[in-house]
C-alpha cells in the first residue's frame, strides 16, 4: 500500500510546480518551476499532509476497504500511517522531487486559472497518465498560489496489477515556515480548498470558500488560533456546505498548530502568511491566507 500511496501523492503534488510571483494578473496555465520564479523552497521548507481519506478495492466482487490515514507532519517529512494495521509509510519533498516523470509538464498544462478569491488565484485540473505495468493515475486538484506557500486539495484514482482501484482525498500544504509565531495579534484571510470524502454521489467533487483565522498571541494558556471556513460552495453543484471551525487551538512556539483533524504553520520570513491542511466534516483538503494589515 506505501507505493501506491506515494505514487498518488507524488501525482498530484506535481500540480505544485512552480509559482506565481504575485502579478496582478496571474497567468493562465500553471507557471514553470524556475529560480526566480514563484515560491522558492528554502532551508525552511516544510509539508503538511492532511489526514487521508482511502478507498481500496483490493478484491473484485468484495466491498471496497475504506480508512482515514492518520498523518504525523514535521518540517519537509509526513509520515501517513494506516489505523487497523499500524503501517506507515514517509513522505518527504526530497521524495517528491526527486520523482522522474515526463508527465510534468502535462500536469502543469492541465491546470488552468479558475478563479481569484481573497486575492488567491487558484488553479485546477484533471490528468490522467500511466505509469507503467499496466498502472495508472488519474487526479483532479485545487491549488492556490500564494508568496511563501502552495496549498491544494486534490482527488486520485489509482489501478494496478495488485490492486483494481484506489481513491484518495486529500489536501497539501508547501511552503518556507517562519519557524515560530507573530509576537501580536493578527487575522489572516484567504482561502480553503478541499475535496468531499463522504458517501454517495458527491465524493470526490472539489469545495472552495473562505478561510479566516485569528491567532491571539497573549492568551493566559499561551498563544491561540481560531479558524472558521465558511461560503463553502460544491464546485461540480454549487450547493453549500456548513460553516468548518476550531477554536482555541493551541500555537506552538515553533508557530505550528494542530489538534489532529488540522495542521498549519506560519509561512515568510515575518509571518506574513499562514497554511496547513485538515479533514473534518467529511472534507479532506488545505488552506492559505495572507495576514491583513488593513487592520
Amino acid at each position: 500500500m506505501g507505493r501506491t500511496l506515494a505514487i498518488l501523492l507524488t501525482t498530484i503534488l506535481l500540480f505544485g510546480c512552480g509559482g506565481d510571483d504575485k502579478k496582478s494578473e496571474p497567468p493562465a496555465t500553471m507557471p514553470e518551476t524556475g529560480s526566480t520564479e514563484g515560491i522558492v523552497l528554502s532551508e525552511n521548507a516544510a509539508l503538511s499532509i492532511s489526514n487521508s481519506y482511502l478507498l481500496v478495492q483490493a478484491v473484485p466482487g468484495l466491498p471496497p476497504v475504506e480508512s482515514t490515514l492518520e498523518t504525523d507532519c514535521e518540517g519537509p517529512t509526513c509520515t501517513l500511517t494506516e489505523p487497523n494495521t499500524g503501517i506507515g509509510e514517509p513522505v518527504s519533498l526530497q521524495d517528491i522531487q526527486d520523482t522522474d516523470t515526463s508527465d510534468i509538464e502535462n500536469l502543469r498544462q492541465a491546470a488552468k486559472l479558475i478563479l481569484t478569491r481573497n486575492g488567491v488565484p487558484v488553479y485546477g485540473g484533471s490528468v490522467t497518465f500511466a505509469l507503467g505495468e499496466d498502472s495508472t493515475v488519474s487526479a483532479t486538484a485545487y491549488g492556490g498560489w500564494m508568496v511563501h506557500n502552495f496549498f491544494l486539495a486534490a482527488w486520485g484514482n489509482y489501478s494496478g496489477p495488485n490492486i483494481p482501484s484506489a481513491g484518495f482525498g486529500t489536501g497539501l500544504s508547501v511552503g518556507n515556515a517562519t519557524g515560530t509565531h507573530p509576537a501580536a495579534d493578527a487575522t489572516y484571510s484567504g482561502v480553503m480548498l478541499g475535496v468531499i470524502t463522504a458517501e454517495g454521489g458527491a465524493r470526490g467533487n472539489g469545495v472552495e470558500g473562505d478561510a479566516t483565522l485569528d491567532f491571539w498571541a497573549a492568551n493566559p494558556g499561551g498563544a491561540q488560533m481560531d479558524v472558521s471556513f465558511t461560503n463553502i460552495t460544491n464546485r461540480e453543484t454549487g450547493g453549500a456546505l456548513s460553516d468548518i471551525t476550531w477554536d482555541d487551538i493551541a500555537v506552538r512556539a515553533d508557530g505550528t498548530f494542530d489538534t489532529g483533524n488540522i495542521h498549519g504553520l506560519f509561512y515568510g520570513s515575518n509571518h506574513e502568511e499562514v497554511g496547513g491542511t485538515f479533514n473534518k466534516d467529511n472534507v479532506a483538503g488545505a488552506f492559505g491566507a495572507f495576514e491583513n494589515t488593513s487592520q
